[in-house]
């Protein structure tokens, strides 16, 4: 298994992140997970007040998820295509760009996908 999963919203240090994620996934022959996360309505974990205030503050896309999560999934796939990666929304070999997006408890979710990520 090679998979690299990278937590993805549409700011700027994600798209470092991604690009790192990019590159070494192609020195190593393994796909790229993107992995955007929403809080599901029952949680009960909460961000950080500067987080908060970051996702809150200036930008109107951020307040809605759905928007957040497209402009997400928007970011991902643009990078993707930039690194020469198949864009696709279940897995499949490697190296590929894969999306994925959920909602729920980070705690959660990130128990899931974690073990069956390398990095």
């Amino acid at each position: 298994m090679k998979l690299i999963c990278v937590p993805v919203v549409d700011r700027p240090e994600c798209a470092v992140a991604l690009n790192t994620a990019f590159r070494l996934s192609q020195a190593l022959s393994a796909a790229v997970m993107g992995y955007h996360l929403r809080a599901h309505g029952d949680s009960d974990v909460s961000m950080p007040e500067e987080v908060a205030t970051l996702i809150n503050g200036e930008d109107d896309n951020l307040n809605n998820p759905l928007n957040c999560q497209d402009s997400a999934e928007h970011l991902f796939a643009r990078l993707a295509k930039q690194h020469g990666f198949e864009f696709k929304r279940k897995a499949d070999k490697a190296p590929m760009a894969w999306w994925q997006a959920k909602a729920g408890s980070p705690d959660k979710l990130f128990s899931i996908v974690g073990p069956v990520t390398d990095m």
